[in-house]
């Protein structure tokens, strides 16, 4: 629930405060960047038994796998991340066509999240396999509420869905 209150939670903030074309623009980058998520956490979710099963009899193996799984899924995530904001004034008329130009900038935003999230995510599977989840789900609900107060905080001063930058920070503690 967490999740996806981080991504559509947004679009309802931007048209609340900045009216339907501002919550469309927003809910088109949140579309692209989310394609680019999905892949990411597709290929980390491979990991999560082999995480399990390491923590299970080798604590020291299952320590070396973390700290390479965050470094691959942080090092992937900057790829992606890079090649989606390259993209992005294509994609966006590409899959959306003219008038959307104004979803280019958020398509930045959103995909700068990316990293921090592709770091933070090896973690949030490292407490799943080491049976952490209520720690998983704190660490997942107070991010998710930090971050919509950052975009919210952040659209109503800038006076822009642009503001969602300000949420930003705390997307590196959404495990």
């Amino acid at each position: 629930m967490a999740a996806a209150a981080i991504w559509w939670v947004p679009v309802l903030m931007a048209e609340t405060l900045f009216g339907s074309a501002a919550g469309g623009n927003v809910a088109a980058a949140v579309r692209l960047v989310t394609i680019a998520l999905i892949a990411i956490q597709l290929g980390l979710q491979v990991f999560l038994p082999m995480l399990a099963k390491y923590r299970a009899i080798d604590r020291e193996r299952f320590r070396a796998l973390v700290a390479a799984l965050a470094f691959y899924s942080t090092f992937v995530s900057s790829v992606i991340a890079v090649a989606v904001v390259a993209l992005a004034e294509p994609l966006a008329r590409l899959v959306f066509g003219p008038g959307f130009e104004a979803s280019v900038p958020l398509i930045v935003i959103f995909a700068v999240t990316l990293v921090p999230i592709g770091m933070a995510s090896a973690f949030g599977y490292a407490l799943m396999a080491a049976n952490r989840s209520g720690v998983y789900f704190v660490l997942s609900v107070t991010s998710c509420l930090a971050i919509l107060v950052g975009q919210f905080t952040g659209m109503k001063v800038t006076g822009s869905p642009v503001g969602l930058v300000w949420g930003l920070p705390f997307f590196a503690f959404n495990a």
